[in-house]
């Protein structure tokens, strides 16, 4: 073999040296722009999942807050209505007392006024007159405890409404807990996720790295064999 064949065949095998190398480069480049992106990839998505963990768990709390506040509030104004409840009954009792009092004036009265006339009240018509009278003035107190009994009633009626409508707030809150435990959940899960991607891009530059690697080795192999195959040639 000539000089100039020798040459050529070095420059030959030293230029896929190069190239192999520049080859191999490349890829470790890829791989190492790889992993970085896989961080990048990674910090965003955390963030994100931060993000949005914060607001659903703030968004959760002050759901909770508010149907609690309702809650109490029920419970305040049946509270109320209650004890307006015991105040009319109290009221009513109250007055069917002075009503029966003043029926007994009333009563006593004629029945004054008619032992003084000399009527005898123990039987025949006084006696049904007096009856009669005695109904009437009992018919004012007997509308008194149905009209006390009616707003009492309306009282109680809407105190047992309030505590039902509080009951509801009561289970909103309950269901606000539940959404703020999922949005924590849902975070651990993204989070999760995140790192299984981050792990896939480390993957990705593992093997871009072994590919790299691998390029050296075929790349110096096939250098050597060409230089071993001129020496072999040339008998050094």
């Amino acid at each position: 073999m000539g000089y100039v064949q020798i040459a050529a065949a070095a420059v030959s095998a030293i230029f896929s040296a190069v190239g192999s190398g520049m080859q191999a480069y490349e890829q470790r480049e890829q791989a190492n722009q790889a992993q970085e992106m896989a961080n990048y990839n990674y910090a965003v998505q955390q963030q994100n999942a931060q993000i949005q963990q914060a607001m659903a768990v703030q968004q959760a709390q002050t759901n909770q807050q508010i149907a609690m506040s309702q809650y109490q509030a029920g419970l305040n104004n049946a509270q109320a209505l209650q004890d307006q409840a015991a105040a009319a009954q109290n009221r009513g009792q109250e007055e069917i007392r002075r009503i029966r009092m003043e029926n007994e004036r009333i009563l006593a009265l004629q029945r004054a006024k008619q032992a003084k006339s000399g009527v005898i009240l123990s039987e025949g018509s006084p006696l049904l007159v007096m009856a009669d009278i005695a109904g009437d003035l009992e018919l004012k107190a007997l509308d008194a405890r149905y009209q006390s009994d009616l707003e009492v009633a309306d009282l109680q009626r809407n105190a047992e409404m309030e505590k039902y409508k509080a009951g509801f707030s009561l289970l909103e809150e309950g269901v606000q807990k539940y959404q703020e435990a999922a949005a924590r959940a849902g975070y651990a899960l993204e989070l999760q996720r995140a790192k299984i991607n981050r792990q896939q891009g480390y993957y990705d530059a593992q093997a871009l790295r072994a590919k790299s690697t691998q390029t050296l080795i075929s790349g110096g192999a096939e250098s050597f064999s060409k230089i071993s195959s001129i020496a072999s040639s040339e008998g050094w």
